[in-house]
C-alpha cells in the first residue's frame, strides 16, 4: 500500500520564540519522513482570513493538507506520529481527538445541568455535599480542557471555557438562592486571625451513580475571609493533589510544601488575597480574582476576569489572559533551568500587534521586595504591603 502524500504548513510569526522551536521540531521529523512544508508569517497578507479569525492568538498552529493538526506546542513525537497515522489511514489524527473532546464535553455538561434542575428538589441538608460535587465535577472538565489544549483549536477552547464559566454562575446562582447566608456583625475587631487547616473528608459513595466522581485527591479551599490557610496533615499524606480554591477574601493561602505533589490549581472568585502555590507539576486555571497578589510556578498559566493583579510566575509555556486589565508580571525565583515565559503573556482579547495594555512587567524593585517577602512568616497585618497598589 503506498503512502499518501504529506504537506504541512506551519502558521507562526517570525518574531515567536516558541514558533522558532515548533519549526525546529518540524526540521528534525521531515529527516525522519519525508513531507512539504510551508511556513506563513501570520502577520502578513498571504495568510488566510479564516486563519487569523480563528488563530491569531494560539500559534503556532500545523496544518496537514490544508487541514488542522495541532497548535501552540510541537512535540516531535507526537508529529511524526501523526504523519504515519495519515499516511496509512488517511485520517488526521488531532481532529478525531478534538471530536472525541467536544462530544464528551458536551455529555458532561449536560449531566452537570441535570444536577443544578436536581438541586431544587433535595433536602436542605443534601445541598452542601451536592453542590461541592458540582463543583468538583466543573473543576474536572477545566482540567481536561487544558490537557487537551495539542489538538483542540483556540476558538473551541474559547467556547468550552465559556461555557464552564457559565455553569460555575448557574451553581453559584443557585447556591445562593437555595442556600442564602445569615447575615452577621462583627463583634470585635480585635479578634485575632484564625489559622484554617484544610484537610480531606474521606467520603464513602452514596450511590452507585457517584462512582465516576472526581476522587478524594482534590482539596477544597472556599467561603473564607480575613484568614490563613494551610494544608492539613490529612492531605500531606496525600503523594498527590489538585487544588480549588472559591470564594475568598482577605486571606493568605499557603500551598507550598516540599512533603506533596500539587497536581494542578484552579481559582475562582478571589479578592484581596495572597497566593503562595509554589512549583505546581501541571496547570493552573483562574476565574475572576481581584486585587490580589498570586506566585507561582507551573508549566500552564491561565486567567480569565482577572483586574489588579500581580504575579510571580516562573511559567513554561506562554501566559494566556482574557477579559482581564491590571495585570502585572513579574519573575518568581526558584531553582531551575527551565525557560520562564513571564513577560510573554498572550491576551486574547488584544487584536492589534501593539503590546496589550491589560498586562506589564512588574518593575524589578517590586519583583524584588515581593521575592525576598517569601521569606519571611507572612502575617494577614502584611496584606496592605503585598497587595497591588489601587489605581
Amino acid at each position: 500500500m503506498s503512502t499518501r502524500k504529506v504537506a504541512l504548513t506551519l502558521f507562526s510569526s517570525s518574531t515567536c520564540s516558541l514558533c522558532t522551536t515548533a519549526k525546529a521540531a518540524i526540521v528534525n521529523v521531515q529527516k525522519k519522513t519525508p513531507f512539504s512544508l510551508t511556513v506563513l508569517d501570520i502577520h502578513k497578507e498571504e495568510c488566510p482570513k479564516e486563519f487569523r479569525d480563528k488563530y491569531m492568538f494560539d500559534i503556532p498552529v500545523v496544518h496537514l493538507n490544508d487541514k488542522f493538526l495541532m497548535q501552540h506546542r510541537v512535540p516531535e513525537d507526537s508529529l511524526l506520529e501523526a504523519i504515519k497515522h495519515y499516511e496509512a489511514t488517511g485520517k488526521i489524527k488531532a481532529i478525531q481527538a478534538a471530536n472525541q473532546f467536544w462530544q464528551q464535553f458536551k455529555e458532561e455538561q449536560s449531566k452537570i445541568e441535570d444536577l443544578l434542575n436536581e438541586s431544587y428538589s433535595l433536602p436542605k441538608s443534601d445541598l452542601s455535599q451536592h453542590f461541592d460535587t458540582i463543583l468538583q465535577r466543573i473543576n474536572t472538565m477545566e482540567k481536561k480542557i487544558t490537557e487537551a489544549l495539542d489538538y483542540i483549536p483556540s476558538y473551541d477552547e474559547r467556547q468550552f471555557s465559556l461555557q464552564l464559566k457559565s455553569l460555575g454562575d448557574r451553581l453559584e446562582k443557585t447556591k445562593a438562592e437555595l442556600t442564602p447566608k445569615a447575615k452577621f456583625s462583627f463583634k470585635s475587631r480585635k479578634k485575632k486571625p484564625s489559622v484554617l487547616k484544610a484537610t480531606l473528608t474521606e467520603k464513602e459513595p452514596e450511590t452507585d451513580n457517584k462512582k465516576d466522581l472526581l476522587s478524594d485527591a482534590t482539596v477544597l479551599l472556599k467561603d473564607e475571609s480575613n484568614t490563613i490557610l494551610r494544608l492539613g496533615q490529612k492531605t500531606i499524606e496525600k503523594k498527590s493533589i489538585d487544588v480549588l480554591l472559591s470564594n475568598l477574601r482577605s486571606c493568605i493561602v499557603i500551598l507550598e510544601d516540599p512533603s506533596i505533589t500539587i497536581s494542578a490549581v484552579h481559582i475562582k472568585n478571589v479578592q484581596d488575597c495572597v497566593i503562595l502555590c509554589g512549583k505546581i507539576d501541571g496547570s493552573v486555571l483562574i476565574y475572576d480574582i481581584k486585587h490580589s497578589l498570586l506566585v507561582v510556578g507551573c508549566h500552564q498559566l491561565r486567567i480569565h476576569d482577572a483586574n489588579e493583579v500581580d504575579i510571580l510566575m516562573h511559567v513554561t509555556s506562554r501566559p494566556i489572559i482574557e477579559d482581564s486589565t491590571g495585570v502585572t508580571s513579574g519573575k518568581y525565583i526558584i531553582q531551575t533551568d527551565d525557560i520562564n515565559y513571564f513577560d510573554q503573556i498572550e491576551d486574547f482579547n488584544w487584536l492589534k500587534k501593539q503590546a496589550s495594555p491589560n498586562w506589564t512587567v512588574m518593575s524589578n524593585d517590586r519583583a524584588r521586595e515581593l521575592n525576598q517577602a517569601l521569606k519571611t512568616d507572612m502575617t494577614l497585618t502584611d496584606l496592605p504591603h503585598l497587595l497591588p497598589n489601587k489605581n
